[in-house]
């Protein structure tokens, strides 16, 4: 459709292009609507979930308590420090899994009789 000026909308080369383009633009708004309402609801539902005690709140607590928390840490300084700790342990825990692994790899790839090469059931 042209503008009032006479020309196309917004970088369309025909109207049929300018139609396309704003009905495209429209799926674009309503999938953003669509992914905030999901969100929305997701993190309602959560929140009377755990006022209701539908589930622990020692173990899930309510979305507002964690962004209030979070500020709280981002406030202090804390987080960073909360978030070293957790990287190193999660880093160690990989380290130690995957050489455990390595091991016990070895082990059975060692020893015939637990890889089943004695009795001669390996394929």
């Amino acid at each position: 459709m042209p503008t009032k000026w006479g020309g196309l909308a917004r970088g369309a080369v025909s109207h049929r292009h300018a139609q396309f383009l704003r009905s495209k633009r429209l799926r674009q708004i309503w999938l953003v609507v669509a992914q905030v309402a999901v969100l929305v609801i997701f993190l309602g539902a959560w929140h009377f979930a755990v006022a209701l005690r539908l589930v622990d709140p020692f173990i899930i607590s309510q979305p507002g308590s964690i962004a209030a928390k979070l500020g709280e840490m981002l406030g202090d300084g804390s987080l960073m420090q909360h978030l070293k700790v957790t990287l190193a342990e999660t880093l160690l825990s990989f380290a130690i899994g995957t050489i455990a692994g390595i091991i016990i790899a070895g082990i059975f790839w060692i020893a015939k009789i637990i890889s089943g090469e004695e009795t001669g059931d390996c394929a």
